[in-house]
């Protein structure tokens, strides 16, 4: 059982090595997200600086909260929270920017939902086909419950999970402030700020290539503990692999929040490259010859 367990690893480690060695080098360097009645986009080049301003939003509308990453083709993706005049509604907005500065998609970005109510805190982290995942928080089942959804988008800009996004949780109360990160097998890994137990706790998940969830519904318990736990995110590694969960946590008798962080095993995901070691399995498995008896 153990060299199962080692061939996983090393099987795993080995398809991520070959997967950011085939990536692109990035020209997008301190990337810079201006945002208003225009999403203004701007990054290093050489000693000075590139740019590009994307369309202007509808009249009365203004993009806020942006949020972006690097997709595995070596384009720029610019997710952002895009509100009406009176603030009553907001959606999800995105773009790609190739290395030459111009947009991939089409003129006004790509509409990641269709909720009614107001759709806040993008984030957005890339797969490995030039596409990424994209989560965020919704009030459309009212401002008291505030759930958590995630998109897929292909290269192209279209939607791969269908004409409505999947739910990551929908818990009774709120659950806010979303962040995904990609793990090793590109699956989208997300944690968010729970309130289901009457305070800020954190809750995690991941969701399969085809939208499946590998936790029970509605996520599982990161950080249960008592004040509040918030402001979580991911942190990476110098390869941009996501490594642990970190988040600021209020203690009895401390002024401040207290950082805390834990590694990224606590999230629903199988053994490292375990479903690496599946797939080839199956790969081989469709090519023996059985003999018949």
């Amino acid at each position: 059982m153990k060299s199962c367990g080692l061939m996983a690893l090393a099987i795993g480690a080995l398809a991520w090595t070959l997967y950011a060695s085939e990536r692109p080098d990035t020209l997008f360097r301190d990337v810079q997200v201006g945002t208003g009645a225009a999403v203004h986009v701007s990054w290093a080049k050489g000693t000075g600086r590139a740019s590009t301003s994307l369309p202007l939003l509808p009249d009365g509308h203004t993009a806020v909260s942006p949020a972006w990453c690097i997709s595995s083709d070596g384009s720029l993706v610019v997710v952002w929270e895009e509100t009406s005049r009176d603030g009553a509604d907001a959606d999800i907005t995105a773009q790609k920017v190739r290395p030459d500065g111009k947009t991939a998609w089409s003129a006004a970005g790509v509409a990641v939902n269709a909720f009614r109510g107001r759709q806040q805190h993008p984030r957005v982290s890339p797969t490995d086909d030039g596409g990424v995942y994209v989560v965020w928080q919704s009030d459309s089942a009212g401002r008291d419950n505030v759930n958590i959804w995630c998109q897929r988008l292909r290269a192209d800009g279209s939607w791969a999970w269908t004409d409505t996004p999947t739910p990551v949780c929908t818990f009774p109360k709120n659950q806010v402030s979303p962040d995904i990160a990609t793990d090793l097998d590109g699956a989208a890994l997300i944690v968010w700020v729970d309130y289901r137990n009457g305070n800020a706790d954190i809750y995690g998940q991941r969701l399969e290539r085809d939208a499946t969830p590998f936790a029970a519904e509605d996520g599982i318990a990161i950080e249960v503990a008592p004040g509040d736990q918030t402001n979580v995110r991911f942190e990476y590694d110098r390869k941009g692999n996501a490594t642990s969960v970190a988040w600021d946590e209020t203690r009895a008798g401390f002024s401040q929040p207290v950082k805390v962080k834990t590694d990224i095993s606590r999230l629903p995901i199988p053994e490292p490259g375990s479903l690496a070691v599946a797939a080839i399995a199956a790969f081989l498995m469709r090519r023996l010859r059985v003999p018949r008896a």
